[in-house]
C-alpha cells in the first residue's frame, strides 16, 4: 500500500507499507513544475524486493498526472533512471546527485 502525506518543511513523502511496518518513503519537493526526489529509504528487512523501485514508479505516475518533470537527486532515483530510458523526456538529469540521500533505515 502506497500513501501520500505532506510535512510543514514543504518536504512531501510517498511511504511504502509492507507487513504492517513502513518498509520505506520517498520525500520530494515541487518547485515550478518540477519534482526533485530528495530521498529513497528502504527499511533492511525489505531491501532487495523491489520497494524502492516501486516507490519511484509512485513519483512517476504522480508526476505524469501533474503534469512534472523529475529531477532525481539521490543516486537511488538517479540509478533508475538511468536504467529506465522510457522516463528520458519527463527527467531532468545532472550531475549533482546526493550519494548519502538514500539509505536503508
Amino acid at each position: 500500500m502506497m500513501e501520500k502525506e505532506s510535512s510543514r518543511q514543504k518536504i512531501d513523502r510517498i511511504t511504502s507499507y509492507a507487513e504492517g511496518l513502513t518498509a520505506g518513503y520517498v520525500e520530494y519537493q515541487v518547485n515550478n513544475g518540477v519534482m526533485t526526489i530528495l530521498h529513497t529509504i528502504v527499511r533492511p528487512e525489505f531491501g532487495g524486493k523491489g520497494i524502492g523501485n516501486d516507490l519511484i514508479l509512485q513519483c512517476v505516475e504522480l508526476a505524469k498526472e501533474q503534469g512534472w518533470k523529475i529531477k532525481p537527486s539521490c543516486s537511488f532515483a538517479y540509478s533508475y533512471f538511468l536504467k529506465h530510458p522510457e522516463t528520458q523526456g519527463m527527467t531532468i538529469m545532472n550531475t549533482d546527485v546526493q550519494d548519502n540521500a538514500c539509505s536503508m533505515i
